[in-house]
């Protein structure tokens, strides 16, 4: 039996380096929105790991938080240890970017059900309103893939006329920085077409709080395209940015 890593293919394996130290358990490890990671600890024993899960040395904001975390990392080492069966069972090679969204994805199902957001949600109908006389309105929305995403933007005026439309591919695989990129580009060639009263509208409503929010608090995967997004406002003659619902994009 071989005694290396079969993610690796190159430390000896153990739990301890398969869940925490592996190159590939690091990366899936940095993706988690806490900023924590058991690398970044000295672990000499897997009772060390376990601790550090159910108590990191991090600020949470809630007992929610705290959860959401635990459930995070229970994802992680759940897809770590189908991958290793995956490699030794089946030689399938590990994709970290198919795993990653494979996390994100059963995070984003779990939060629901376990955080006291409802099954089925009331059904509201929205529709797309009509910017401010003399104002420019541009809805941004991002498609995430398995390796890269797509950015789209649409800009219209206060009669509802189309001005422009656009799309771009970047190389982010995480909803939060796209939707932010969708923002900055939506900034940027608003400013770069010298509209003076652009309302800016994404369904993203942490991107869109993080405009508003001091820098220090700005989750730190899109600090800097936020950084950037606001010197462009700057740029610019005046600019609303402004959460709106999926739905209203219609």
């Amino acid at each position: 039996m071989d005694p290396k890593c079969p993610l690796c293919n190159a430390s000896p394996k153990s739990s301890l380096h398969l869940f925490v130290y592996c190159h590939v358990a690091r990366f899936l490890w940095a993706s988690n929105e806490w900023s924590c990671r058991p690398d970044a600890m000295q672990c000499d024993c897997p009772g060390q790991f376990i601790n550090f899960l159910l108590s990191p040395q991090v600020f949470f904001h809630g007992s929610s938080d705290r959860e959401g975390f635990l459930l995070f990392g229970a994802l992680v080492l759940e897809q770590l240890w189908f991958a290793r069966n995956q490699a030794i069972h089946k030689e399938i090679n590990f994709s970290p970017n198919k795993e990653l969204q494979v996390v994100l994805k059963k995070f984003s199902e779990h939060h629901v059900v376990l955080f006291d957001v409802p099954l089925v949600l009331p059904r509201h109908f929205y529709s797309w309103i009509r910017p401010e006389q003399e104002a420019v309105k541009i809805n941004c929305d991002a498609a995430v893939g398995l390796d890269h995403s797509f950015i789209a933007i649409v800009a219209r005026d206060c009669r509802g006329y189309l001005i422009l439309s656009m799309s771009k591919r970047v190389e982010s695989i995480l909803p939060i920085q796209a939707e932010a990129e969708a923002i900055n580009l939506a900034t940027c060639v608003t400013v770069n077409r010298g509209f003076e009263y652009v309302v800016v509208e994404s369904n993203a409503k942490a991107c869109i709080d993080a405009l508003k929010a001091p820098f220090d608090e700005v989750p730190w995967r899109i600090s800097s395209i936020i950084a950037d997004t606001l010197w462009w406002a700057f740029c610019g003659q005046q600019f609303v940015f402004r959460w709106s619902p999926r739905e209203s994009n219609k």
